[in-house]
């Protein structure tokens, strides 16, 4: 709950953001406040297709390994308190669940086999964590450019609000965006979206393209303002998924 009511917060303070944002002129080297990049970094945390990665590493979690860190923690993480709350773990067999208390336990049914569930609470903190990773780690070390729809066009959005692509792949994790081919996709509102890269050529593309590539990232559902733009999206979807 404390979580959530601070991302209302959040939110409220990108929705005017933003709105100031798309309204300079097209072509303005305008750089997106920070409250544009704070709700962006939460969008990009919240998405099925994020969580789903979540998922399949504590799937793959060995408590005897100790893992390799591809980015630092935030200053003072060591430091934090422990606060004890219950995990739901399953068995692999039976498919049995069962609560445990604190990690030290989930961690010795682990090595038996069973496998930790994600809880809604496991869930947000680890949201509120990659949400820091995204804002201060990830964003800063891209090439940032600002694409505006022509008349005639206009942008989808998804379930996946923020998505991105590395070495082809659209379920790579965040840490993935160092790739020198990883491109994000974020878009503000049915005419403005932001791309960031590692390249700092120029891009020239289409808003179909945009499209196919928010299409191609989502895991559930798109969005859009017009019923043709929206089965073109698919459409491209399709045909990049046949090759």
């Amino acid at each position: 709950m404390t979580i959530e009511a601070h991302l209302s917060t959040i939110e409220s303070d990108a929705a005017s953001a933003i709105r100031a944002y798309v309204a300079t002129p097209r072509g303005s080297q305008a750089n997106p406040s920070p409250a544009i990049w704070r709700f962006l970094a939460w969008q990009a945390s919240r998405t099925p297709g994020w969580m789903e990665v979540v998922q399949r590493a504590v799937d793959d979690w060995r408590p005897d390994e100790v893992a390799d860190i591809c980015e630092p923690p935030p200053k003072g993480f060591d430091q934090m308190k422990d606060r004890p709350r219950s995990h739901w773990i399953e068995h692999p067999e039976s498919h049995e669940r069962r609560q445990v208390k604190g990690l030290e336990e989930l961690a010795g049914l682990r090595k038996l086999g069973w496998r930790w569930v994600f809880s809604q609470d496991d869930q947000l903190e680890l949201m509120h964590l990659q949400a820091w990773y995204f804002q201060v780690r990830h964003f800063p070390r891209l090439s940032w450019i600002r694409l505006d729809a022509p008349d005639d066009g206009c942008f989808i959005t998804s379930d996946r609000a923020v998505s991105w692509l590395a070495d082809g792949f659209v379920d790579a994790p965040p840490s993935s965006l160092k790739h020198p081919s990883a491109q994000l996709v974020a878009p503000l509102n049915s005419r403005t979206t932001l791309v960031g890269r590692n390249d700092t050529k120029a891009l020239q593309v289409t808003p179909r393209e945009v499209n196919r590539f928010i299409a191609c990232t989502a895991s559930r559902w798109v969005v859009g303002s017009t019923r043709s733009v929206v089965e073109d999206a698919i459409k491209d979807r399709a045909a990049a998924q046949r090759h």
